[in-house]
């Protein structure tokens, strides 16, 4: 998936795990971003990038009562941190 296409899709993640916080279904949300992502520059580029995310699986897989909330949050920071390029291409491709 292209970086443009990426807040799209992360949006779409966001608004099905409002939806919904079953912790079975946020791990398997957790890998199916993580297999998007993985790919982008930042994934390894952004400094603690990486460490965050994977620090975040920990959590969800503890099925910590405040998981979804930092998924959320994560979700938002992938989307809108400059250092990720997303948001910004995003707009390059639909403004």
């Amino acid at each position: 998936m292209e970086k443009k296409e990426l807040y799209s899709f992360l949006k779409e993640i966001q608004t099905k795990v409002a939806q919904n916080d079953n912790q079975l279904d946020l791990v398997m949300v957790y890998d199916k971003v993580d297999e998007v992502i993985k790919n982008h520059d930042f994934y390894h580029q952004t400094p603690y990038f990486l460490s965050e995310w994977l620090i975040l699986k920990e959590q969800i897989l503890r099925s910590d009562s405040e998981s979804l909330g930092y998924f959320e949050r994560f979700l938002e920071n992938i989307m809108y941190e400059s250092a990720t390029g997303v948001y910004a291409a995003y707009l390059d491709n639909n403004l």
